[in-house]
C-alpha cells in the first residue's frame, strides 16, 4: 500500500529516494523537506521521517496553486 511521508534532512539537490516517488520538495540553506509516497520503509539514516495527517497531505498537494496529482494518484475513485 502506497503511504505518503514527510522526509527532513541536509539539503540535497539530488533528492532522489530509492523506492520512492518524491511529490513536493522545499529546501532551505541547510535542509530539504521532501513529500514522498512509498511503499517501502525509509532506511537512509539522513532523512528524519514524519507521518501526514490528511489535513497536511491535502496543504502539501494544493501549496503551489496547482496539484499533479489526479484521482488515481489520490487513490480514489472518480
Amino acid at each position: 500500500m502506497l503511504e505518503n511521508r514527510q522526509l527532513v534532512g541536509p539539503r540535497r539537490e539530488d533528492h532522489r529516494i530509492a523506492g520512492a516517488d518524491v511529490v513536493r520538495s522545499s529546501h532551505t540553506d541547510r535542509q530539504s523537506t521532501l513529500l514522498v509516497r512509498t511503499e517501502a520503509p525509509i532506511e537512509d539514516p539522513e532523512w528524519t521521517v514524519h507521518e501526514l495527517t490528511l489535513e497536511d497531505l491535502i496543504l502539501a498537494y494544493l501549496a503551489e496553486g496547482t496539484t499533479r496529482a489526479n484521482h488515481d494518484a489520490w487513490g480514489v475513485t472518480a
